[in-house]
């Protein structure tokens, strides 16, 4: 099923603003929930974790000292008839205003019609 540009950049508006309400709350296993069974969450040239239970003991890591950002978007797009959303931009942390870092993420349609992030690499500033 087919989805256009327009739709493919609602739904991940949505998703990312229900992604920041977590992050907000410092839930852990609410963020890895954003992610797909098989996902890879990458920090380029530091770590990688696999599957659902390494991306839950990143976050908790990463929930320890938890700071504001902001998103940029700055492409997303649709791919294989509405199977993947392709999505990137740049983050900045509220304590790091002149440090943008870029990420990248690939989203992949579930069976219930939900997207789940399948593939996340980014660069922290």
């Amino acid at each position: 099923m087919a989805i256009s540009k327009k739709d493919a950049e609602n739904l991940i508006t949505k998703i990312q603003d229900d992604f920041y309400k977590k992050w907000s709350a410092g839930d852990a296993k609410g963020l890895a929930a954003f992610y797909h069974p098989d996902a890879v969450l990458i920090e380029r040239g530091k770590s990688v974790a696999y599957g659902l239970e390494e991306i839950e003991k990143k976050y908790v890591e990463a929930l320890k000292t938890p700071m504001g950002f902001k998103l940029n978007f700055e492409l997303t797009t649709p791919a294989a008839d509405g199977e993947y959303i392709i999505h990137r931009g740049t983050f900045v942390f509220d304590a790091q205003p002149d440090k943008p870092a870029l990420y990248a993420q690939i989203y992949k349609r579930s069976k219930d019609g939900q997207y789940l992030i399948i593939h996340d690499i980014f660069e922290n500033p």
